[in-house]
């Protein structure tokens, strides 16, 4: 029987927009989509009208949302009343705006994307990889990277 794969490549593919890119401490909610067109995966979103709601994103940031194995198979969006997983904290990967470089400060513009520049700073978020644009980078928020504990 002939091998099904003879080449490899040196690291693994990064993922797919809105996916949990590592392991570092992350937190998420659960909020209800109003958007009548829905929401993508990977994208900023505010706060809705009613509590424990999101909308596209308008203005203030609540998170980021999470691609969920759960979401009907083929759609690449919550749609409107369903439940989304937003991430508050910890490393996604997004598609970048422009181009982007690690260590450099999270900028939201219309629509939720996210970018090196322009529109609205993300507080408390950096680029933890460099993309150029439309690449997958990974977006960390909510925290500095922790420094290695000290050996006894």
């Amino acid at each position: 029987m002939p091998p099904v794969q003879t080449t490899y490549a040196s690291t693994m593919a990064l993922g797919f927009v809105g996916t949990v890119a590592n392991m570092v401490p992350a937190s998420y909610v659960s909020r209800t989509v109003e958007t009548s067109a829905g929401i993508g995966f990977g994208l900023a979103v505010s706060q809705g009208a009613e509590d424990d709601s999101i909308v596209a994103y308008t203005d203030n940031v609540v998170g980021i949302t999470v691609r969920e194995r759960s979401v009907e198979a083929g759609a690449d969006s919550f749609t409107e009343k369903q439940t989304a997983r937003v991430m508050t904290e910890g490393a996604i990967v997004v598609s970048a705006t422009g181009n982007v470089a690690a260590g450099d400060a999270v900028h939201v513009r219309a629509g939720g994307i996210l970018a090196a520049s322009g529109g609205q700073e993300l507080a408390n978020a950096r680029w933890d990889t460099s993309a150029t644009n439309g690449q997958l980078a990974v977006v960390r928020i909510g925290g500095p990277v922790p420094a290695p504990a000290e050996a006894p």
